[in-house]
C-alpha cells in the first residue's frame, strides 16, 4: 500500500471528506488513545475520560461563543444533520425546506419526514431565493431551512446569497447550514 504524504507525494484535494491531522493533534490523540472508561460512570476509571470530554466541549464552546451544554459530539456529519433536524425541526413542529442538492444524508433523512419539501434550484445548483421567500411568507408554517454553505460535490458557494437573503427578509428565520 502506498502511503500518501501531503506536499511530498502529491496534493490532496478532497479535504471536505477528510483532512490530515496536524503534528500536535496527532501527538495529543496518541497520548490519550489508551484511555478508556465510561465518562458517565461514578467510578474512577471513567474520570479522566470525562475530564477530556468536558475540556473539549468547553474549548469548542469558547471557539464558537456558545454554552458548553449546547455542544454535542456525534460520530459523523450525517449523525449531526439527523440530530439537528430531529432535535430542532421535528421537536418544534417545523416545516423542513431543504436543498435538493444537499448531502446524501440530508436527502435520505428528509425523505422520511412528512413535513419536508425540497427547495428549487437553478441549473447551476443555486437556491431560487424568490421561491424560498414565497415559502417563508406562508405564515401557516414554521420553517426550518437546510442549505449547504458549499455543496461538496459541485462546489457551489451559497453563502453570499444566504447573507443577502437574510438581510432582505423581514421574517426571522433559522438556517441549518
Amino acid at each position: 500500500m502506498n502511503k500518501f504524504t501531503p506536499g511530498k507525494t502529491g496534493i490532496y484535494l478532497d479535504n471536505a471528506a477528510t483532512t490530515s491531522l496536524s503534528a500536535s493533534m496527532k501527538k495529543y490523540l496518541l497520548s490519550i488513545l489508551d484511555l478508556y472508561g465510561n465518562p458517565s460512570s461514578l467510578h474512577s476509571v471513567g474520570k479522566p475520560v470525562k475530564q477530556i470530554l468536558s475540556k473539549s466541549r468547553q474549548s469548542a464552546a469558547d471557539f464558537i461563543n456558545a454554552d458548553p451544554k449546547d455542544i454535542f459530539f456525534t460520530p459523523s456529519g450525517s449523525a449531526s444533520s439527523a440530530l439537528a433536524i430531529r432535535g430542532y425541526g421535528l421537536k418544534h413542529n417545523c416545516t423542513i425546506l431543504y436543498s435538493p442538492i444537499a448531502h446524501k444524508s440530508i436527502l435520505e433523512y428528509t425523505s422520511n419526514i412528512k413535513n419536508s419539501y425540497p427547495l428549487m434550484v437553478d441549473n447551476h445548483g443555486f437556491i431560487d431565493f424568490d421561491y424560498l421567500k414565497k415559502q417563508l411568507d406562508d405564515r401557516r408554517i414554521k420553517p426550518f431551512v437546510i442549505i449547504d454553505i458549499v455543496n461538496e460535490q459541485r462546489g457551489h458557494p451559497q453563502l453570499y446569497s444566504i447573507d443577502f437573503f437574510r438581510k432582505r427578509n423581514k421574517r426571522r428565520i433559522r438556517l441549518c447550514m
